[in-house]
């Protein structure tokens, strides 16, 4: 057997769906690797942990780590509602450290709303022996009102989240997690989330990784703070993506999302037990009208319009990738 890749999802009910065709765009595009996949989880019913099993293939093993719910109390307060497509239960991966046997070392921390284009064998290869995490740069990345809101030197990037190559041992040497904890609970009203708490305590220790591990579309736009001299790197992880993902609330498994890779979602969403099922809409009463009186006139999202510089890319990228894998 090859080297087992551990890769950890922090999933509820409403996100067992898409962490399914994430798993599944994961084994499909690397059947030369072998993964243990760990779900952190607080309340999933059985009904839902058989469709995770179902979706796991011969080079693949699954294991849920149920998490206390006193373990997240603290992060109640410092929750945004105006950020609900945001689950509670991504603070899970502060307690990697400790959930996790001490045997494993490493691991690729991956939000739900991802899916795999791409080998991951040359990412889990990076050494991060030195480092707290492998990180990839949000679309704020540089922004300055960022690193003033949490008192950090201007330099480096603010990293996203959603996409983390864990360095566990570091963690657990460096009291990592109750150093994140300790954070939030003295920051919850300026927090967001617990990806400022990982940004500030993570300073200076973590090493950024291509573009191409968390592609977010957001990196196309002209307004994104990130220099310039990333253009052609950012560029290229849209050409050959290995992570895409989904951010923002409207996500493809929505009817009114319009982000160009949707049909890429489509496709491995079409390779689980969930393929016969529609999607929903996320929109409803006027709202939900509105959208679809735009869409009947061809006008249903400004926003997608944004990305037309880059449909070529895209749809080259598409093409390649269902050929691929299909």
């Amino acid at each position: 057997m090859s080297e087992i890749i551990n890769v950890a999802l922090c999933l509820n009910n409403n996100y067992t769906m898409p962490a399914c065709v994430l798993l599944t765009s994961v084994q499909l595009t690397n059947k030369d690797l072998y993964f243990h996949f760990y779900i952190l989880y607080n309340d999933i019913g059985d009904n839902n942990k058989k469709h995770l099993q179902n979706c796991i293939k011969t080079n693949a093993e699954l294991f849920f780590c149920k998490i206390d719910i006193d373990f997240y109390k603290i992060f109640l307060t410092s929750y945004k509602k105006d950020f609900e497509y945001i689950s509670i239960e991504a603070y899970f991966r502060i307690f990697l450290p400790s959930v996790l046997p001490n045997s494993i070392n490493k691991i690729l921390y991956l939000d739900g709303d991802i899916i795999c284009c791409d080998s991951l064998k040359e990412l889990w290869n990076i050494n991060i022996d030195n480092y707290a995490a492998g990180v990839i740069p949000d679309e704020d990345g540089q922004k300055v009102t960022i690193f003033n809101k949490l008192r950090l030197d201007f330099k480096g990037f603010y990293f996203n989240s959603g996409v983390m190559l864990i360095n566990l041992e570091y963690w657990r040497i460096y009291n990592i997690q109750n150093k994140i904890l300790k954070y939030i609970e003295t920051n919850k009203e300026k927090c967001f989330f617990d990806q400022d708490a990982l940004n500030y305590i993570l300073f200076d220790q973590v090493v950024y990784l291509n573009f191409k591990y968390n592609v977010m579309l957001c990196h196309t736009s002209k307004n994104v703070f990130i220099e310039n001299k990333y253009y052609d790197e950012r560029i290229a992880a849209l050409k050959k993506p290995c992570f895409i993902h989904f951010i923002t609330s409207l996500k493809p498994w929505f009817y009114e999302c319009y982000n160009p890779y949707a049909s890429l979602w489509d496709f491995f969403y079409s390779k689980t037990e969930y393929k016969n099922k529609n999607k929903k809409y996320l929109y409803k009463g006027k709202k939900h009208i509105k959208w679809l009186i735009k869409k009947v006139i061809g006008k249903e999202d400004v926003r997608s319009h944004q990305y037309d510089d880059y449909q070529i890319i895209f749809s080259r990228v598409i093409e390649e990738i269902i050929n691929n894998y299909n």
